[in-house]
């Protein structure tokens, strides 16, 4: 009987142990990319141009001068076509998953509302 009741505590806990990884692995992708779109705005905001570019463009602090050289004018057109010339104050409302990788990020910015897709390694772009 004690066995019985052994092996069910055991597979209590490995179930519940699953459900948790599972849980944190489908919250992860929303987290990162929350994070992402707010160094980038924070650094935006702040004069930090370069910081910006490098978390848009990668989702990493810093790039190689060859990598920001290359993303330069991208990364200008995407900051003229999202409004993002003097950000300002923000606040990211909502994140959701699109297909297996990419993450829709809403942020409200002054009075217009910004929906950004966010895939790692990838720049981010405006969502359709």
């Amino acid at each position: 009987m004690k066995n019985v009741v052994l092996i069910l505590v055991l597979a209590a806990i490995a179930i519940g142990g699953w459900y948790a990884w599972k849980q944190y692995q489908a919250k992860a992708p929303l987290d990162d990319a929350r994070g992402r779109v707010k160094s980038m705005l924070d650094a935006k905001a702040g004069g930090d141009n370069q910081t910006a570019l490098c978390m848009w463009a990668a989702g990493k602090v810093n790039l190689s001068m060859d990598e920001i050289s290359a993303h330069t004018d991208r990364f200008d057109d995407f900051v003229r076509r999202a409004g993002l010339e003097s950000p300002g104050g923000y606040q990211i409302t909502d994140a959701k998953l699109e297909g297996s990788e990419a993450v829709v990020v809403t942020v409200k910015l002054g009075g217009t509302t910004l929906r950004l897709r966010v895939l790692p390694r990838t720049p981010i772009d405006l969502a359709r």
